[in-house]
Parts: structure tokens; C-alpha cells; sequence
């Protein structure tokens, strides 16, 4: 098989039904995978990077709270 380029979770999925691609895929796909493809755990498999993403010229103090929040739960893992 040769490499694929999809835009969204959706298209990967619709390339491993019709059995165009193999995907190695996030953790949280699974509980939405189609009833047609199969997936299973890869219990070695490197941890994966979580990034937080807001609008740049956003300045809420709710924000900053659950940004800070974030850091905090993700520093002690």
C-alpha cells in the first residue's frame, strides 16, 4: 500500500472500510469506528502528544483557568 493523504478522521476510516489503507490511529477513534473496520490496542505504542489550541486574541479569566488547570493535571502524569 502506498501513503495516503486524509483531511479528516472520517476519510481515514472510509479508506480502511473499503480496504484502500491500514491506519494506525489516536486511542479515541475507536469508540467511533464503523461496524466494518476493526481496531485493536497497541499496548507499546509511544505515548501521543495532547496540544491546547485557542483563539490567539482570546484573554478570559475562564481560559487562563482551565489552561493553567490543564498544565497543572499534565505535569503530574
Amino acid at each position: 500500500m502506498k501513503p495516503v493523504e486524509c483531511l479528516h478522521g472520517g476519510c481515514v476510516l472510509q479508506l480502511v472500510a473499503l480496504g484502500r489503507v491500514l491506519a494506525l490511529l489516536p486511542e479515541s477513534v475507536g469508540r467511533q469506528v464503523r461496524r466494518d473496520v476493526v481496531c485493536v490496542p497497541v499496548p507499546d505504542a509511544p505515548a501521543i502528544a495532547m496540544l491546547l489550541a485557542w483563539r490567539a486574541r482570546d484573554r478570559s479569566r475562564a481560559l487562563a483557568t482551565f489552561v493553567r488547570t490543564a498544565m497543572t493535571l499534565a505535569a503530574g502524569t
